[in-house]
């Protein structure tokens, strides 16, 4: 169980207002506290940064790039999930896609997974079988919640399907002047995706609303 921000901006701007709002959320939002495992990945003019760490969110104080597409992610173990590791901190990053996660679920491990998280193993089967594939794979299976956000080298892609725990597991998304804005938790200004919704947003903020599990899409 988790919380997460994604920025999508046309331009590198700057990020730490981001980052405190994830921040907030780890240390004071719903569930909270999410204190075991930090990371993100922001890509700017200047490259790629990537980061993680096994502190809580709220205690990283480093200097942050400046990029126009960053993902910030503070992990909460849960009772059984898998341990506190560096291997286990999202985002995860492969092949150039980029990929974290809200929720649980049963999956096998996959042989090319580095650490022993569900979310790692979801990905790499991703990245294989490709979305529509995998999530019609996994409709049926045992899990809480299969949210994430995923950039594939040119998109932003968002997915909201929640089973249990419905006002926890949930995906807002808000437009600003030349960003779009996701994240775990939002008020009133922001929209909530709707359960079975994915969105694919293009670099110019462009987007497309598809319904992948349709009896969700409400």
């Amino acid at each position: 169980m988790c919380r997460f921000v994604a920025v999508l901006s046309m331009k590198d701007i700057d990020l730490e207002p981001h980052l405190d709002f994830l921040k907030y959320q780890a240390k004071n939002g719903k569930r909270a506290p999410h204190k075991d495992g930090f990371g993100y990945w922001i890509l700017s003019e200047n490259g790629e940064h990537y980061y993680r760490s096994t502190i809580p969110a709220w205690e990283h104080a480093g200097s942050l790039p400046k990029g126009s597409v960053a993902f910030f992610h503070a992990r909460k173990r849960g009772l059984h999930g898998a341990p506190v590791s560096i291997l286990n901190v999202h985002p995860f990053i492969k092949n150039g896609a980029v990929f974290m996660h809200n929720g649980l679920l049963k999956i096998d491990r996959h042989p090319m997974a580095l650490g022993d998280t569900d979310t790692e193993s979801f990905f790499l089967k991703i990245l294989e079988e490709g979305i529509d594939n995998t999530l019609k794979s996994l409709e049926k299976k045992s899990y809480t919640s299969l949210n994430f956000v995923m950039w594939d080298r040119a998109r932003l892609i968002i997915f909201r399907a929640a089973k249990r725990l419905k006002n926890y597991f949930t995906i807002f998304i808000k437009k600003e002047e030349s960003r779009i804005i996701i994240s775990t938790e939002g008020d009133e200004s922001w929209r909530e995706i709707k359960n079975g919704e994915m969105i694919i947003i293009q670099r110019d903020l462009s987007f497309e609303t598809r319904c992948i599990f349709q009896d969700m899409c409400h």
